[in-house]
């Protein structure tokens, strides 16, 4: 089985060997492949990849590439083509020239001052609750703070039947 000579990259072990950067040593055509696919070797030629790098590309396409980066900032998609390009350098430029010919609005403020101090406003008075009537019984007669009777009654239980009794204090 043949061997490739490769040079370590990174720090890791391979074979029982701890390997430091700049490391040479040789590995299995398998092997090699997979230290080099994930940037731990590459070929002691000094080359990672077997493959030949791409050429330079320089054409129309990376001119508008180029362009469209340096006008927004951000990297055009790698999908699209001239047309398209050429279309969203428009749309920028005519968003600049928008942006440019627009007045800029005042903004407001973020804390206005107070205007003129204002009286506080009184709170509207409620209505009391209604309550509901509570049951009298013999030990506590039944008064009204509101209007109170004339005379006062309050309810007496004799022998399963009620009677209204009047007060000896009231005025007959």
């Amino acid at each position: 089985m043949s061997k490739v000579k490769l040079t370590a990259v990174k720090s890791f072990s391979y074979n029982t060997r701890a390997l430091r950067p700049g490391d040479d040593f040789y590995a299995s055509p398998r092997d090699a492949l997979i230290l080099k696919g994930i940037k731990k070797a590459k070929d002691s030629t000094g080359e990672a990849t077997g493959q030949p790098s791409p050429p330079p590309k320089t054409g129309a396409l990376e001119t508008l590439r180029t362009q469209y980066e340096s006008l927004t900032g951000s990297r055009a998609d790698a999908r699209w083509k001239e047309p398209r390009l050429l279309d969203e350098i428009a749309k920028h430029n005519a968003d600049k020239a928008r942006k440019a010919t627009e007045t800029p609005q005042p903004k407001p403020p973020a804390n206005p001052p107070p205007s003129a101090p204002q009286a506080p406003t009184p709170p509207k008075p409620t209505a009391p609750a209604p309550q509901a009537p509570t049951p009298t019984t013999a030990s506590t007669p039944a008064r009204s703070t509101a209007n109170p009777p004339e005379t006062e009654s309050r309810v007496v239980k004799t022998e399963g039947k009620s009677e209204t009794a009047k007060d000896s204090n009231s005025k007959d």
